[in-house]
């Protein structure tokens, strides 16, 4: 920690993980078609881009978009993806696997996180589908995860959701870290801080047009070191 909070950058190219990471972001949240949500990215752009970001890169392990249920087969496929990242120089993975009833799958998370480098693994967005979320991060602190990405409901923007983010924090009580996210920009990350208590911010810093703004970026890093 460098005396100001984390903030971590959700790209899905790799020159926009380097620029990234050289105007101030700690750590990239890597993927393919952020667009749409994100999915896995091919693994030797992983590999390539694990030999310039050791200990800043976070790979989403996720095979197609829509629900969040998975079958054997995908627990499968997505174990062995887990695995190859780590190997390819991620140094945390990020995925997120529910029941029907969109409970946390504990089965199907054991299975996964059984690849993962121990205290590697982060349990993405899916999580705010769940009906009960201090259940929920129950779960996933037994199960062993290190993090979770929340926007404490529909969005940090949505009414309410600072209070909820609070709450998980407390909640946690530092058995595992809350990473708000959803929305997180420049003009609103200090009010995030300090009504959550969180020490880290996950933010894609997109212009409108979807591509990375590296003054976005730049402002944000600023205003976190106010």
């Amino acid at each position: 920690m460098n005396g100001r909070a984390t903030i971590e950058v959700a790209v899905d190219r790799r020159t926009d993980a380097r620029a990234a990471l050289a105007n101030g972001a700690d750590r990239v949240e890597y993927c393919a078609q952020l667009g749409t949500g994100g999915l896995t990215p091919e693994m030797w752009r992983v590999r390539e881009l694990g030999l310039t970001a050791p200990g800043q890169l976070a790979v989403l392990i996720r095979e197609q978009t829509g629900p969040f249920t998975a079958d054997a087969r995908t627990v499968d496929w997505m174990a062995r993806r887990a695995r190859e990242a780590f190997e390819a120089g991620a140094c945390a993975v990020v995925f997120g696997v529910l029941t029907a009833a969109n409970e946390i799958d504990v089965e199907a998370c054991r299975r996964i996180l059984g690849s993962c480098d121990e205290g590697a693994a982060v349990f993405h967005r899916a999580f705010d589908l769940c009906p009960g979320p201090f259940t929920a991060l129950d779960t996933l602190v037994k199960l062993g995860f290190r993090r979770v990405l929340t926007s404490g409901g529909a969005g940090v923007r949505a009414p309410g959701a600072l209070d909820r983010l609070a709450e998980l924090v407390r909640h946690a009580a530092n058995a595992i870290e809350i990473l708000p996210g959803g929305g997180v920009r420049s003009d609103n990350a200090p009010e995030i801080l300090r009504r959550t208590g969180c020490g880290q911010l996950h933010s894609s810093c997109r212009r409108p047009d979807g591509a990375f703004d590296v003054e976005e970026l730049k402002s944000l890093v600023a205003v976190v070191g106010e």
